[in-house]
C-alpha cells in the first residue's frame, strides 16, 4: 500500500497552503474588526463606553483616571483591568498612537486571536481526516463567522479579551502548549477582577478534559492552579473595594434595589427568551445531545451556568437577555464542547454523528445563516458596516472640536449669562477629557442653557438633537467632515 500514500513533498505544500489561508483569514479578521472601530468613531461615537475606553488606552496612565466628562475615579473603581493600560501604554509611548488607533488594534488583535486559537487546537493533535476537516471548519465557522462574535463587535468593548484569552489557554492545554497555556491563566486575572474566575474556569474544564487519562501529576496541578485563580479573584475583588471605592458596579448592573425587580412573571420572561435566543439555543441543544456520547460535552455549560443565572435574574435587560458581549459565555461553553471533540478524536472514540452534529450546530451559530433566514437581531450588518462606511480624519474633527472648545469657553461672565458649550455624546466620544459633565448635551437635555452646540451628523441621536437645537434658534455656521458647530442667531 505505499504506492497509496501521500508523497512527503505534497504533504508539505498542503501545509503550508493550508497556513497561508489561515494567515490571510486571520488578517482579514483582523481588518474587519480594527475597521469597524475606525469607521464608528467617524461616524457614530459613543462616550459610554467606547469613547471612554480610547482615552483609557491613550492615557498611559497606570491608575487608569477617568476622564473628566465621566468623573473624577480612577476606572479602577468601575473594574479592576490593568490590562487597558499593559495594552495601550507601549503604543502611546513608543509609537505614539492615538487612544482610538489603540482601541483598533485591541479589537482586531483579540478577534484575530479567538480564530487563531481554536486553529491551534486543531492541529495540535493527530486527528482522523474526517475529524481533522469537521474541526477545521468548526474552527472557521465559530472563530470568524459567529454571530455572537460580530454581536459583541458591534458594542466595542475590551472584554472580547477574556473570550480569546479563555479560547487560548484552552486551545493551549489541548495542543499541550504549556507556557502558552500558563500565560493564558496568568492575563486573564489582569483584564478583569473576573479573571481569576474564567482562569478557574479553563482549569476545570482542562481537568474534566484529562479525565480517565491517567496522568494524576496533571490533574493536582490544574487543581492547584483553578484555586489560584479563585484566590486572585478573591484578591483583586478586595483590592478594588478598599482602594477604589465610589462606584458599586454589581447594584448598578445586576442587585438594582435590593432585588426589588425580581418576580415570576419576570423570571418567565427571561427564561422564553433565553431559549428562543439562536446564539443560545444550538448551545444548550448541542451540549445536550453530545452529552450522551461523553458527558464531558456538558462541561462548559454546567460550570458557567452560574454566571448564566447572575445574568438571567439581572436587573438590566441587556445581561438578563444576553445581547451585546454579554453572550459571549455561550460561545465560550461551545468552545470547550470543540475541545472535547478533539480531544476524543484524538484516542479514536469520536464518531461520525459527532462530528457532523459540532459542524452542523457551529454552522447554526453563524451570522450569515441567521441574516439568510431572518433570525431577528442578528449581527451579519456588522463587518458589512466596517468595509462599506466612511473613514474620515479623526484627529481633525477633534481637532476642530477642541478649537471651539478654546474659542467658546464655557464661562461668558462678562456677559452675566450662565450659557454654556455644549457637545453631543458622539463628540464628547473624541475629546472626553476636555468636557465636564455638566457640558455634555443628552436627547433629554435643554438647548437653550447652551452658548454653542457640537453635534456629529451620523451618530445616534442626531436627529433628536438637531431638532431641538433649531427649534431653539440654533443653526449649523461652521463644519469639518462629519461635525458641525450650531450656534443661536442672536448670538
Amino acid at each position: 500500500m505505499e504506492g497509496l500514500r501521500t508523497p512527503a513533498w505534497r504533504s508539505s505544500a498542503i501545509d503550508i497552503a493550508e497556513r497561508v489561508l489561515v494567515l490571510l483569514l486571520a488578517s482579514a479578521i483582523f481588518t474587519v474588526h480594527a475597521r469597524w472601530i475606525f469607521a464608528h468613531f467617524s461616524n457614530d461615537p459613543y462616550l459610554l463606553d467606547s469613547g471612554w475606553f480610547a482615552y483609557l488606552f491613550e492615557s498611559g496612565n497606570p491608575l487608569l483616571r477617568n476622564p473628566s466628562v465621566i468623573n473624577e475615579l480612577s476606572y479602577y473603581a468601575h473594574h479592576l483591568s490593568p490590562h487597558i493600560f499593559l495594552f495601550g501604554a507601549p503604543f502611546r509611548s513608543l509609537q505614539g498612537f492615538t487612544g482610538v488607533e489603540i482601541f483598533a488594534y485591541h479589537q482586531g488583535f483579540f478577534f484575530a486571536l479567538v480564530f487563531v486559537s481554536l486553529y491551534l487546537m486543531v492541529i495540535g493533535g493527530r486527528l482522523r481526516r474526517r475529524d481533522r476537516t469537521a474541526a477545521t471548519l468548526a474552527a472557521v465557522l465559530i472563530g470568524a463567522l459567529s454571530n455572537v462574535l460580530f454581536q459583541a463587535a458591534a458594542y466595542p468593548h475590551f472584554e472580547i479579551a477574556m473570550f480569546a484569552v479563555s479560547s487560548m489557554a484552552l486551545a493551549a492545554w489541548v495542543s499541550e502548549y504549556r507556557r502558552l497555556f500558563l500565560l493564558g491563566l496568568v492575563w486573564l486575572p489582569l483584564i478583569r477582577e473576573d479573571g481569576g474566575l474564567f482562569s478557574a474556569f479553563v482549569c476545570i474544564v482542562c481537568m474534566a478534559l484529562e479525565y480517565g487519562s491517567g496522568r494524576r501529576d496533571h490533574l493536582r496541578k490544574l487543581a492547584i492552579l483553578a484555586v489560584t485563580g479563585v484566590i486572585a479573584s478573591g484578591g483583586a475583588f478586595a483590592i478594588k473595594t478598599f482602594f477604589f471605592p465610589g462606584f458599586d458596579a454589581f447594584t448598578g448592573n445586576f442587585a438594582g434595589r435590593s432585588w426589588e425587580h425580581l418576580s415570576a412573571g419576570f423570571m418567565v420572561a427571561r427564561l422564553r427568551a433565553m431559549f428562543g435566543n439562536a446564539n443560545i439555543l444550538p448551545v444548550l441543544v448541542g451540549s445536550a445531545v453530545l452529552a450522551t456520547r461523553d458527558v464531558r460535552y456538558a462541561a462548559g455549560v454546567l460550570l458557567l451556568s452560574p454566571l448564566y443565572l447572575v445574568h438571567l435574574i439581572s436587573v438590566r435587560p441587556e445581561h438578563g437577555s444576553f445581547t451585546l458581549y454579554y453572550a459571549l459565555p455561550w460561545l465560550l461553553a461551545w468552545v470547550t464542547c470543540l475541545c472535547v471533540f478533539v480531544e476524543r478524536s484524538k484516542t479514536s472514540a469520536s464518531s461520525g454523528a459527532e462530528a457532523l452534529a459540532v459542524l452542523v450546530l457551529s454552522v447554526t451559530m453563524t451570522a450569515p445563516l441567521q441574516a439568510a433566514v431572518g433570525v431577528d437581531g442578528n449581527s451579519w450588518y456588522m463587518p458589512r458596516s466596517a468595509l462599506e462606511r466612511p473613514v474620515v480624519d479623526i484627529g481633525e474633527v477633534r481637532a476642530f472640536a477642541l478649537w471651539i472648545r478654546a474659542s467658546f469657553p464655557t464661562a461668558v461672565s462678562d456677559r452675566g449669562t450662565s450659557r454654556k458649550y455644549c457637545a453631543s455624546a458622539g463628540m464628547a466620544a473624541l475629546i472626553p477629557d476636555n468636557l465636564t459633565p455638566a457640558e455634555l448635551l443628552d436627547p433629554r437635555g435643554n438647548p437653550s442653557e447652551c452658548r454653542t452646540i457640537l453635534l456629529l451628523r451620523d451618530e445616534m441621536y442626531y436627529d433628536v438633537l438637531s431638532t431641538r437645537a433649531a427649534a431653539h434658534k440654533f443653526k449649523v455656521v461652521a463644519k469639518r467632515l462629519n461635525a458641525e458647530l450650531w450656534f443661536r442667531d442672536a448670538d
